[in-house]
């Protein structure tokens, strides 16, 4: 079965009797993990992703530019994670062009700036004494916002269209095994800069096929419940669902690996290879009659490298009974008659009156949310108050967000833009919400329309909403100016930084500056920043340029 084929009957509006079968889902998972899930039949024959999180389905986790074995920290844009959900990755078989750097420096994971346009999505990584220093001013810089207003990454190139006439460019082919990559591009770019971006950037849109089930990680400890509904005509008879579970900065004493040090950005980066994968199974049964399926342990672990799909059983290497670690990224669920599990399957299949035998009324068309309304707004993101239809067990809300206002004009727009939240209101109308916003200052379109078990959707309703400035704003590579001035907002640096981003930056000759910069001020300036005399002497070094940006 196509993957458009699914996809189109998953995002379909038309009615509902077309569709013969609908499979909910559940379980619970804990920390912040990376989730596929998938069915296959007897034979082992892939038939169709159900659901992965945004972060590889949408945002380009397992295919970006620079090693996979980078160090890693919030939202930093390179390194292929190429380990992150192997098993599905393989056994879905599916291939993309292999993304790499523009100037095919995959070993750096800085100074790519000539290649680098502005980034809507990931953050500029920071060094461990700038994660200290703003998480000591608030807590929460690491966790929920990027720490600069502007940051630009170089979002890559297909390995193929790479000019091997650039130095290292060549050697890429005898590095990878392949120019193809098992992992989708992000397909998060709506804006191109002709200056800095690969003239096909637009394109990566058009690779990755996973909109209409890519979702958000559900939240940490609480119950996730899916329901997909099942194209016509699959066959009746057993299946498997699978379930892989990743989950970054997890080693134990059997699974800790190595990372790449960037020799010229020592300081940065944490662990990011630790236990592999884990995997669950659930045999299910598509037929006339409603089935429910449970699995209590996990069936084995992924790559990992993610160089092979291989599922290796369990053999006592993997952590067990420890909430967020190992098989316990999949907290336990306590069900009736003192069942305990922590993945759930039930197929629910549909009824000559219009409804599911597991959920009523569940295949009458779901009616739009009434109302999506701003109460409360910060630079960390904006609190919304949803006003459903009508109270629904069987119905989920969906939202999801783009930049700029008025970016969801129709349900094409909204299965391109970022998935959100979704929402299982049950018994209540109204819900009021918390949706997380990377950047401060920026303008952003919520959307969120409401999907019933079999499936069918809603209109979408949307909602404009601006993030505020946030205090502690801009965490910046100025690094000799902010040792010689004693802070980063002194009146002195921020004058340079506008000069950087504004004069230099935009200009060929601007970008060799600062990257000529970059590479040799970090261990400078930890040095002037010890030496009260180097400060002083810094200081009227620098009050020449500092005269020369305050006139711009």
């Amino acid at each position: 079965m196509s993957s458009l084929a699914f996809l189109i009957a998953l995002a379909s509006q038309s009615s509902p009797s077309g569709a013969d079968y609908s499979l909910r889902f559940e379980m619970r998972p804990s920390g912040d993990p990376q989730i596929a899930v998938w069915l296959e039949d007897t034979r082992g024959t892939f038939v169709d992703t159900l659901m992965v999180t945004r972060l590889t389905g949408t945002f380009g986790l397992g295919n970006r530019p620079g090693r996979s074995d980078f160090g890693g920290g919030f939202l930093w844009p390179y390194g292929r994670r190429e380990n992150v959900l192997p098993v599905w990755a393989h056994r879905r078989g599916y291939l993309y062009p292999r993304i790499v750097f523009q100037d095919c420096r995959e070993d750096s994971l800085g100074w790519h700036e000539r290649d680098s346009s502005e980034e809507p999505y990931y953050c500029r990584p920071l060094s461990a004494p700038e994660q200290a220093a703003e998480a000591a001013k608030d807590p929460s810089v690491d966790t929920i916002s990027c720490p600069t207003t502007r940051f630009s990454s170089d979002k890559g190139i297909p390995m193929t269209k790479v000019d091997r006439s650039l130095p290292l460019c060549d050697e890429l082919f005898s590095r990878y095994d392949s120019t193809s990559s098992l992992y989708p591009p992000r397909n998060d770019l709506q804006r191109v800069d002709p200056n800095r971006d690969w003239d096909g950037l637009g394109g990566f849109e058009s690779m990755n096929d996973l909109d209409a089930i890519s979702q958000p990680t559900p939240p940490s400890g609480q119950l996730y419940r899916r329901t997909i509904r099942l194209p016509a005509g699959l066959a009746e008879g057993e299946y498997t669902l699978w379930v892989e579970v990743n989950q970054a900065f997890d080693p134990n004493g059997s699974h800790d690996y190595d990372f790449f040090i960037d020799p010229m950005l020592s300081g940065y980066g944490v662990r990011v290879i630790g236990q592999p994968s884990v995997v669950w199974k659930v045999p299910v049964r598509i037929g006339p009659e409603a089935s429910s399926a449970f699995s209590s342990s996990y069936a084995g672990y992924g790559s990992s490298t993610g160089q092979e799909g291989t599922l290796t059983a369990p053999d006592g290497t993997i952590t067990v009974g420890v909430e967020g670690t190992g098989a316990g990224r999949l907290l336990p669920i306590q069900g009736e008659a003192n069942t305990t599990y922590q993945i759930r399957a039930d197929v629910l299949p549909s009824t000559a009156g219009g409804g599911s035998s597991g959920g009523g009324d569940a295949c009458t068309s779901p009616a739009a949310p009434r109302s999506l309304t701003q109460t409360f707004v910060d630079w960390r993101g904006v609190d919304v108050l949803v006003e459903m239809a009508a109270a629904a067990d069987n119905m989920i809300y969906d939202v999801r967000y783009a930049e700029g206002h008025d970016a969801i004009q129709n349900q094409g727009d909204y299965l391109a833009a970022v998935p959100g939240l979704l929402l299982e209101p049950g018994s209540t109308t109204s819900m009021a919400i918390r949706i997380p916003l990377s950047r401060d200052q920026w303008d952003y379109t919520l959307a969120i329309r409401a999907t019933n078990d079999c499936g069918d959707v809603s209109e979408i309703v949307t909602l404009n909403v601006t993030t505020e400035r946030r205090e502690y704003q801009d965490i910046d590579a100025c690094f000799v100016a902010t040792a010689a001035h004693g802070a980063r907002y002194a009146d002195e640096v921020v004058a340079l930084r506008n000069f950087r981003d504004e004069v230099l930056l935009p200009t060929e000759a601007g970008l060799a500056a600062v990257e000529l910069y970059y590479y040799v001020s970090p261990p400078l300036a930890g040095f002037i920043r010890d030496h009260a005399p180097l400060r002083a002497a810094t200081r009227w070094a620098l009050s020449p340029l500092v005269w020369a940006a305050e006139q711009f």
